[in-house]
């Protein structure tokens, strides 16, 4: 099984959860993972998690928040999981993910995923 969606995009936002290993963080069945995770879909039909958002075996409250503002605008969670992982110019060069971990401020990458967002929709 390969999570890649294509050009590499499961190295960029790997590594990942499958539904099973993701619930046993959560203490829950797999059909009782939290509605806000982003979720991705392999071309062979599995369901997996990218890791990094998950913090301590519980969900990073800032991830979640910039997944639920790309989500309702984005094609898939592979769209969510991309533009959280890749570099952008407007933080310095460096990913969501690398920002966040930096300790850098939430605003900036709220107002810049509100941006995309509302881009994704037009």
């Amino acid at each position: 099984m390969t999570a890649d969606d294509g050009d590499g995009l499961d190295a960029l936002v790997g590594p990942f959860y499958t539904a099973e290993s993701a619930a046993r963080i959560f203490g829950v069945t797999p059909g009782a993972l939290p509605d806000d995770l982003i979720e991705t879909t392999t071309s062979d039909g599995t369901v997996l998690y990218p890791a990094f958002q998950f913090r301590g075996g519980v969900l990073d409250p800032a991830i979640a928040e910039i997944a639920r503002i790309l989500a309702p605008a984005a094609a898939s969670g592979w769209t969510v999981a991309w533009w959280i992982s890749a570099r952008h110019a407007a933080l310095d060069e460096l990913s969501v993910r690398a920002w966040l971990a930096d300790g850098r401020d939430l605003e900036t990458v709220r107002m810049l995923a509100q941006e995309v967002a509302d881009h994704w929709r037009w």
